[in-house]
């Protein structure tokens, strides 16, 4: 049953005494009417380099001195984190077809001190000062999310150490996530004796549509998705289940045999009118060239390069599509094989521009052209984590675990999820069953040894608390307090 939304005044009470950044505090910001539960925008910078990752805080309308903490993360590689702010969980979002912000009833700050955290240097509104040191990888961009997470509690938040804490994001983030997780973990176990050392009360994590496995994930899961939700036609579909697209995010078409990349490209032309991160989502496509033209009912004239740019950052999913499946393969180009159709965020990437919210951001004034998704340096490991996954979940594993997936996701499908879950090889003990909000069926949820959980949020696409806001505030937080979904 969803938990009711109840909010007291002991939250505002207790931030009386409680150790906070002073100067981080937003004491206003335009179309958010209310942010007496405490909101904060800040940087923590890396040691000993020209790196400074910005962060929000906003602390929990119930009780932030005893409610958990949640450090949220999103993916890309390269794509900000407010984003989950300002359009997912965050207390106030704009939605798709909107032009202003309004309250989020499924804000998980409801029972929560949400943090989010723009990773790596670079990305939205955190700061590379020197390009040399931002060439990222999955390990060395944990090692720098490993050094904010601590140094956030060390720092800005001292009262919220013994809170529990748990980790969440979405989308990449289901490579950044388990690789912090792991670092988080040798941590606290490497300095276990010692007193004097802080040690977060991490208590698990949890990752909505996130890529794990490359030989399950991405394109061999999408085409297969395409074909159960009737995309393509039988004849195309058993025509491609004689080539290999394992790890095809890495190797492009490399492995692929003359008939296997005219099959692709056929299935290509099907797919490129279909909305990718929500298969039943509307369209918006992105411009391909200069000149006056009619884009999505509207004219626009775009004069020159520059401004054909600008207008296509406007069309970040694009962006973010680009960067997830296509950077580390041998025939990459920016934008060249995603999709025409897109989400259109032009509304948002305008308000983040605007100087009068960079500044009650405190947003570092190096910050001129603020991206939601950027084109980073970035070199992913074909290994994912699935490894990590394994290590988390043996026997006696300190760490729940919730992997949570929108089932209309057409980048990072159900059907890849659950194929690498099933080679965890995790025994199960509350089977494969649906469950409801509101009198209606919300998705499906399994339950396996060592802390793993498994849940559909059924109807959603890659950004579940965005479309399926209720739905997935649902399960967060049944499963965060041990309770039925």
């Amino acid at each position: 049953m969803l938990k009711t939304l109840t909010l007291t005044l002991v939250g505002l009470a207790a931030l009386v005494s409680a150790q906070l950044p002073a100067d981080d505090l937003v004491s206003s910001l335009e179309q958010f009417d209310d942010i007496s539960f405490g909101l904060y925008s800040g940087y923590i910078p890396i040691k000993d380099t020209k790196k400074k990752l910005h962060y929000m805080a906003a602390l929990s309308k119930r009780n932030p001195k005893t409610d958990p903490v949640i450090i949220w993360f999103n993916g890309g590689p390269g794509c900000t984190s407010m984003l989950g702010f300002s359009q997912e969980n965050g207390p106030y979002s704009l939605s798709d077809d909107d032009t202003i912000f309004r309250v989020n009833d499924y804000s998980w700050n409801n029972e929560a001190t949400m943090i989010y955290i723009e990773s790596p240097a670079g990305v939205g509104y955190s700061v590379c000062g020197d390009a040399k040191e931002c060439a990222f990888t999955d390990d060395n961009s944990a090692d720098d999310n490993m050094a904010v997470v601590l140094s956030l509690f060390e720092t800005k938040f001292p009262d919220f150490q013994k809170n529990d804490l748990y980790i969440a994001g979405e989308s990449y983030a289901g490579i950044y996530i388990p690789q912090l997780v792991k670092r988080l973990d040798k941590y606290i176990t490497d300095n276990a004796q010692d007193p004097n050392v802080f040690k977060p009360a991490l208590k698990g994590f949890m990752v909505g549509n996130g890529v794990t496995h490359w030989q399950y994930d991405a394109e061999p899961a999408a085409i297969e998705q395409a074909y159960w939700f009737g995309l393509v036609d039988d004849a195309l579909y058993n025509q491609m289940r004689t080539c290999d697209f394992t790890y095809y995010d890495f190797d492009g078409d490399t492995k692929l045999n003359q008939t296997c990349k005219d099959l692709k490209k056929k299935y290509d032309s099907y797919m490129n009118n279909i909305q990718p991160y929500d298969l039943f989502g509307k369209c918006y496509f992105w411009p391909t060239q200069k000149g006056p033209q009619l884009i999505n009912g509207k004219m626009v004239d775009l004069a020159d390069d520059a401004s054909l740019l600008q207008e296509r950052d406007k069309y970040l999913r694009v962006v973010d599509y680009a960067n997830f499946k296509y950077r580390d393969r041998p025939d990459y180009q920016q934008l060249k094989d995603a999709p025409s159709c897109g989400t259109y965020d032009g509304p948002l990437l305008d308000y983040f521009n605007k100087a009068s919210v960079k500044l009650s951001l405190k947003i570092d004034p190096s910050i001129t052209n603020f991206k939601l998704c950027s084109d980073i340096n970035y070199s992913k490991n074909r290994d994912g984590t699935f490894a990590i996954y394994q290590q988390l979940t043996q026997p006696g594993s300190k760490y729940r675990i919730l992997k949570y997936s929108g089932d209309s996701d057409g980048v990072v499908p159900t059907q890849g999820t659950m194929k690498w879950i099933d080679q965890l090889g995790l025994k199960v003990t509350k089977p494969f069953r649906s469950y409801d909000v509101g009198g209606n069926t919300a998705g499906w949820v399994v339950e396996y040894e060592n802390g793993f959980t498994f849940a559909t949020i059924h109807g959603a696409g890659h950004m579940a608390p965005q479309w399926k806001g209720q739905q997935t505030y649902h399960a967060i937080f049944n499963w965060i307090q041990g309770q039925e979904l």
